[in-house]
């Protein structure tokens, strides 16, 4: 049984980063689809610190941000497109499951990267890239 697999990254997660918790753990998934989407920028969780520097917070939910609007659309059309092809099986839903099509929704300053598969060397590029734009 090959179970397929959306997994969403962001390139500045602290409590779970890529390199360390997330990047080899895709590489081991056997699954043939399987779809990995970095989002760079963006963190795992959005805290409000400056609340924490100013101990001006009574409840852990004053200090988690929503995340911005982008990042949920992302996660909303990626999800939407991943359910409708292994999910409702409608195949026309694969295409948005692509690198060209993360490409062509990633707004500055949360671009996206898009893989189906990952190597040592891809994983290294993703990662100077996200660097490079951050």
């Amino acid at each position: 049984f090959k179970l397929p697999v959306l997994w969403g990254s962001a390139s500045e997660d602290k409590i779970t980063p890529i390199v360390l918790e997330q990047a080899n753990s895709f590489t081991w998934l056997t699954t043939p689809d399987k779809y990995l989407v970095l989002t760079e920028g963006a963190d795992h969780i959005n805290i409000d610190f400056g609340a924490i520097r100013e101990n001006s917070f009574t409840s852990l939910a004053e200090l988690i941000q929503p995340d911005p609007d982008v990042v949920n659309g992302y996660a909303n059309a990626f999800g939407l497109a991943f359910f409708q092809t292994h999910v409702a099986d409608r195949p026309e839903y694969s295409s948005y499951l692509q690198a060209s099509y993360a490409q062509t929704i990633g707004e500055k300053p949360f671009n996206l990267s898009f893989v189906r598969s990952l190597s040592e060397t891809q994983l290294s590029k993703t990662l100077k890239q996200a660097r490079k734009t951050n």
